[in-house]
């Protein structure tokens, strides 16, 4: 830069044309090995920015790798006191439980910095396990499957007389506004036996009833 900055000032007092154009020539070498310059310590920057990029993906590989084999070590050995300590039917839900905490202890920085053996015994004792061995260990491929978590069945009912109730409770200054409280009911009711006005709805119909019955 240096170089060309020079060569610009002589070329402003060169007179010769013979001077100004060796003077011209020379320039146009100069910003030629200076765009080179320029580019090529662009290219330095990026390359080292990309090699700072790939060493921080593969630190955070190996971290995310270090954190898996930790959380397997630890469950593994957690898990064992569960199944030797508890019933299989409380072992299983133990056993959720634990990997719930499981989870969100990884989600810690410093999750592998304590010492397995002491990272165990603090997460068992959390747990409430106190280290009796009561039942054989039964292995993972050998319990039953998990049972689904249903609903209880109270939660799914519903009132549908309350629901089609006619207010008889309520208070009104009208209690049969359209006059039709006292109509008796069809003479032909459609099928299933219920009025119109007291036929339990279905939530959804069943898909092995023919057509009539679904309609």
């Amino acid at each position: 830069m240096r170089a060309a900055e020079k060569l610009d000032v002589a070329i402003e007092a060169a007179d010769e044309p013979e001077t100004l154009t060796a003077l011209v020539g020379s320039l146009h070498k100069v910003g030629r090995a200076l765009r080179t310059s320029i580019a090529l310590e662009a290219k330095l920057e990026r390359d080292a920015a990309a090699d700072a990029r790939a060493a921080a993906e593969a630190g955070e590989a190996r971290a995310g790798r270090a954190v898996e084999t930790r959380k397997a070590r630890v469950r593994d050995a957690v898990e064992r006191r569960i199944w030797t300590e508890l019933d299989p039917a409380e072992a299983e839900v133990w056993t959720a439980d634990f990997d719930e905490r499981l989870e969100t202890e990884a989600l810690d920085d410093a999750f592998t910095d304590e010492p397995l053996d002491d990272q165990v015994e603090r997460l068992a004792r959390d747990l409430g396990l106190t280290g009796a061995c009561d039942h054989e260990y039964l292995p993972r491929a050998l319990r039953p499957a998990p049972r689904p978590a249903y609903r209880s069945r109270a939660a799914w009912d519903v009132d549908f007389a309350a629901l089609y109730r006619r207010g008889d409770d309520a208070e009104d200054d009208d209690p049969d506004p359209d006059g039709t409280a006292g109509d008796p009911p069809p003479a032909n009711p459609p099928p299933g036996g219920h009025p119109p006005g007291d036929r339990p709805p279905r939530l959804a119909p069943p898909m092995d009833l023919p057509s009539w019955e679904t309609d």
